[in-house]
């Protein structure tokens, strides 16, 4: 028998720093196009001073309308709701933060409140190690 160990001490060691993300004030084609061409499934959105205010995801734009204006904004459509930890967050409370609200990726900020980086699930498991 095994089991796995995280190798991640805080949330900075989980996190993929410098997440993309979109302002608020951008349209939604740009949206669906970052989407798309890099195969997320969702972003962060930040206002003009680099804080999240939302995320935007395809299911989103996709309830928003099959076609959305070109002069449709972000804001309109994301969901204004962001989970965020701080670069030195332990990362067992990071793990248990994410199950425990079913979060697929929660946003790290920095003391000012600014994006710093993004943790999804992925970055949880590439920081598990098997031990006998």
């Amino acid at each position: 028998m095994f089991s796995l160990t995280l190798e991640a001490k805080t949330a900075e060691e989980l996190m993929t720093p410098n997440p993309i993300s979109i302002s608020e004030n951008a349209a939604i084609l740009d949206a669906a196009s970052i989407l798309s061409n890099r195969e997320f499934s969702a972003l962060v959105v930040i206002n003009d001073a680099g804080r999240p205010v939302g995320v935007v995801s395809r299911t989103d734009i996709v309830r928003r309308e099959a076609k959305p204006s070109s002069t449709t904004n972000v804001h309109d459509i994301m969901t204004p709701t962001v989970v965020s930890v701080r670069p030195e967050d332990p990362a067992w409370e990071v793990v248990a933060k994410m199950a425990a609200m079913k979060l697929h990726r929660l946003f790290v900020v920095d003391r000012t409140g600014v994006l710093v980086g993004v943790i999804s699930t992925f970055d949880i498991v590439r920081k598990l190690r098997r031990t006998p």
